[in-house]
């Protein structure tokens, strides 16, 4: 898919989209430990908080990746990004 979209802008897109899952991944893992269990619930409710908006994110990035497909004629759905 990174063929389709050439530019610098649009290659940062995939990366930042790729790197944000990772880091997604990574805290949504986290809050599943005691090490989570045992942060007080204010900061707790701030790490769901965080992985919440970093999902909305994710979802933005994903949309405009989506929107250069249908533009080019490629498949939406496939969001690899390559």
């Amino acid at each position: 898919m990174r063929d389709m979209a050439p530019e610098p802008y649009r290659e940062r897109v995939f990366e930042e989209r790729d790197e944000l899952i990772r880091r997604a991944e990574r805290l949504h893992k986290f809050t599943k430990t005691p090490a989570f269990s045992a942060l007080p619930a204010e900061e707790q409710n701030a790490m769901l908080v965080q992985y919440a908006a970093m999902s909305a994110y994710r979802d933005a990035l994903e949309t405009r990746i989506i929107l250069w497909r249908r533009a080019s004629g490629a498949p939406p759905y496939d969001l690899a990004g390559s």
